[in-house]
């Protein structure tokens, strides 16, 4: 028997992963995940949570931003975003915030503590917005839709976390994502009981395990939170309407 070296075993498993995702997320698209055609309603009570969530979002932000501390925060955030964390230095930072070098250390110790406050900032309201969501008693489906409206909308108004993401697996392994880490694993927990619950009631067609249609539903999520931010909102609902759980195959 040949047994195959680690690395190659790891392609083999993100193969058959990358194999399993693609046709889960065509079926996604094409046939859809509700077993119902869609109400057309538009403030459902999850999605009037996600609506009242980014309500808080921004004078929050405003008031961070009204404090030297949260100042300083916010050039590094933009710092991180268009440098990448490892590239930038204390100093660039210092004079994107108007600073000293030596001041900034009043506030923040070090870039690792940055971007600490920044990606658990960002975490911590996005696990709470899913909580709102899911506790409110929509259907399984508004509840899906709204979470996903949810993404969207942390997209938009998070642009610059989701820019520092793209680097998400090299700040995991040099040790600054942890805490982001354990929110998106708590999330995803929540993305998949919302999953099994409503294929145990029969509201959901089941294409694939739970895992990896929370998975695949993230996938789908994210192109928009990134590259289709300059696409109305609303136009991307619809995509999630009439593709993701309606189906695009069933509008021939």
């Amino acid at each position: 028997m040949v047994h195959a070296e680690p690395a190659s075993v790891d392609r083999l498993w993100r193969t058959l992963i990358s194999a399993a995702s693609a046709e889960c997320i065509t079926a996604l698209i094409f046939d859809g995940l509700a077993t119902a055609v869609m109400a057309r309603a538009d403030s459902s009570k999850a999605t009037r949570a996600v609506d009242d969530a980014r309500a808080r979002w921004v004078p929050e932000a405003a008031e961070r931003k009204g404090e030297r501390r949260g100042q300083v925060l916010d050039a590094a955030r933009t710092q991180f975003a268009l440098r990448g964390f490892e590239a930038t230095t204390m100093r660039d930072i210092a004079d994107a915030a108007g600073i000293t070098a030596s001041n900034l250390y009043r506030y923040f110790e070090s870039k690792d503590s940055m971007i600490h406050a920044i990606l658990g900032d960002f975490s911590d309201r996005l696990t709470e917005a899913y909580r709102d969501v899911i506790q409110v008693g929509s259907s399984v489906v508004e509840t899906l839709e709204a979470i996903l409206w949810l993404l969207d909308q942390a997209g938009r108004h998070f642009s610059r976390e989701v820019e520092i993401l793209q680097g998400f697996r090299r700040l995991l392994d040099i040790g600054v994502a942890d805490r982001y880490q354990e929110g998106a694993q708590a999330r995803f927990g929540l993305l998949v009981s919302v999953i099994d619950s409503g294929v145990a009631a029969g509201d959901l067609r089941q294409v694939a395990g739970s895992d990896l249609v929370a998975t695949c539903l993230r996938e789908i999520a994210w192109s928009p939170m990134r590259n289709l931010a300059p696409i109305s909102p609303l136009r991307v609902r619809d995509f999630y309407r009439h593709s993701v759980f309606s189906g695009a195959a069933a509008r021939g």
